[in-house]
């Protein structure tokens, strides 16, 4: 996220341009987000992909937007359940398949 830029009111949209509601607070590395005629939910501010002057885009989709969303600051999901998403293995593979490949090149 970009530091010194204020993101309150920023509406939010899933990576396949859902909308979600919009940002009522930031607190240090959870957002919350307020949603139409639904509760308010907690976010990890990992998940967002870009932010524009416009609106924030995040990398999950919405049919695994469940597994992050938390109704408590500070219950955001760990390392462990981020490592399990699509996103997190394609590219852990990626970086799997480069390292092998860098270290083949070398020996």
């Amino acid at each position: 996220m970009q530091p010194g830029r204020s993101l309150i009111g920023l509406p939010v949209e899933t990576f396949d341009h859902r909308s979600l509601g919009v940002i009522t607070a930031i607190d240090g590395e959870r957002i919350l987000l307020q949603p139409k005629f639904q509760r308010a939910f907690w976010i990890a501010d990992i998940l967002v992909r870009n932010v524009t002057r416009d609106a924030v885009t995040l990398h999950v989709n919405r049919k695994v937007l469940a597994r992050y969303r938390h109704r408590e600051p500070g219950a955001e999901a760990g390392i462990a359940t981020l490592l399990r998403s699509p996103v997190r293995r394609i590219s852990g593979a990626v970086c799997a398949l480069a390292s092998a490949l860098v270290a083949s090149s070398l020996l």
